[in-house]
């Protein structure tokens, strides 16, 4: 989280004249109609307008700048109860947000009552009340705004802290941390021949093969029961941040810490976390001192290669996949609906052909029936001299054998096609 960009607040005499000269202009550019009283009363009520509109947009942005503890990581809350006092912080930002509700408040009071006059008097009388009463509220700001201004700075110091793999350089003040971080990550950390040079967090960052690690530089540390904020955020960088530690012993007595010192802090370390150790000042180190030291140690290459090696890999980035289909898919999807509708247009051919077949059918069955019906009819007149019973006995028979006949045609046609 990168705390770099939030902008100093405004002067409160600064933002009153900035607003101030903007509603003049904002007036002045206006073309208003009508008889004197409706001009002045027109031209005040938009200077009311742009002045609160003004103060209100830059007290909002001051208030948004700020992060909102609530939303913050862990890490970075601790660190401001640290670093800062957030209560403190909460109460200033608290007096923007009331002299904000004021300022809308007093606007909608005065804006109100010379819309409803004429009187040139009254007018100006209440333009003036609400310059002096704006004028009051943001000069009253003074304090929120100074206290806002002096947490940003602090602000401004805190590391931008990133996901991924991080181990901390750790050790008592003055035994060459910063100069660490300074050959690994090619940075520009603060060191001096003094204790505490370093009073922040320091970030870095080194590439060991495919991988990329994060270094934090802390502040030195004492080893003692009752630590200062600024031991404290070391300790907290441990706690939360920091996967592994390379631990910097200083072998000369140029640091000011004894060696007993610097074994116990190594000690109490080492049981909290992964501790690699390096030994800076070799250059000024008396060789019979280093004989001595019995702790394992490193050269800072080496370290950094058994570091890497618990690093985890980078997440490869995902390719995105071009969805649209290819030429090829085109033509083979164009075939294939070309291939459809043929056989649609087959289809439909067969059921044309087969409603025919159907038609002809009907029409050769209405045919076959009017010629059986013109039979009937001559028979029934050849009948008509013959006796009743033979006209009950022949014709049913007659009849049958017809409609055997019809039916053997029918199927033959049908057949046939």
């Amino acid at each position: 989280m990168n705390f770099q960009y939030i902008p100093p607040p405004d002067n409160p005499e600064l933002l009153l004249d900035l607003a101030f000269k903007k509603a003049r202009e904002r007036s002045n550019s206006k073309k208003i109609s009508g008889d004197y009283a409706n001009k002045i009363r027109t031209k005040e009520l938009i200077k009311l307008d742009v002045i609160v509109s003004t103060i209100v947009e830059r007290l909002e942005k001051t208030i948004q700048a700020f992060p909102k503890t609530q939303d913050l990581p862990f890490f970075y809350t601790e660190l401001m109860k640290l670093t800062l006092d957030p209560i403190n912080l909460k109460y200033a930002i608290r007096g923007l947000e009331l002299a904000k509700r004021q300022v809308k408040r007093i606007h909608k009071e005065y804006a109100s009552g010379i819309a409803t006059s004429s009187d040139r008097q009254f007018i100006e009388t209440q333009s003036t009340q609400f310059y002096g009463r704006v004028s009051s509220i943001i000069k009253g700001t003074r304090g929120p705004l100074k206290t806002l201004d002096h947490y940003r700075k602090i602000l401004r110091g805190y590391p931008d802290i990133k996901e991924m793999y991080t181990f901390c350089i750790y050790g008592f003040p003055n035994v060459g941390k910063s100069t660490l971080l300074n050959m690994i990550a090619k940075s520009k950390a603060k060191i001096a021949p003094y204790a505490f040079t370093t009073i922040s967090i320091n970030v870095g960052y080194t590439t060991v093969g495919e991988k990329r690690i994060q270094i934090l530089d802390v502040p030195g540390t004492l080893n003692r029961e009752k630590q200062n904020p600024v031991e404290l955020q070391a300790e907290l960088a441990v706690a939360e941040v920091a996967s592994s530690i390379i631990y910097v012993f200083d072998l000369t007595d140029t640091s000011g810490y004894s060696l007993d010192d610097q074994i116990a802090l190594y000690h109490k370390i080492s049981n909290i976390k992964k501790t690699f150790v390096y030994i800076s000042k070799k250059d000024i180190t008396p060789k019979e001192d280093l004989k001595k030291f019995k702790i394992k140690h490193q050269e800072i290459d080496t370290i950094l290669a058994e570091i890497a090696e618990l690093a985890p890999l980078p997440v490869p980035e995902v390719e995105e996949i071009d969805e649209s289909p290819s030429d090829d898919e085109d033509d083979e999807d164009n075939d294939n609906n070309e291939k459809d509708q043929s056989n649609e247009e087959i289809d439909s051919d067969e059921e044309d052909e087969n409603d025919d077949n159907v038609v002809e059918d009907i029409n050769i069955k209405k045919s076959k029936g009017k010629v059986t019906s013109l039979k009937n009819d001559k028979a029934s007149t050849k009948n008509k001299n013959s006796s009743p019973n033979e006209e009950e006995t022949i014709e049913p028979k007659d009849n049958a054998k017809k409609k055997r006949e019809n039916k053997k045609k029918s199927t033959r046609a049908l057949s046939k096609k």
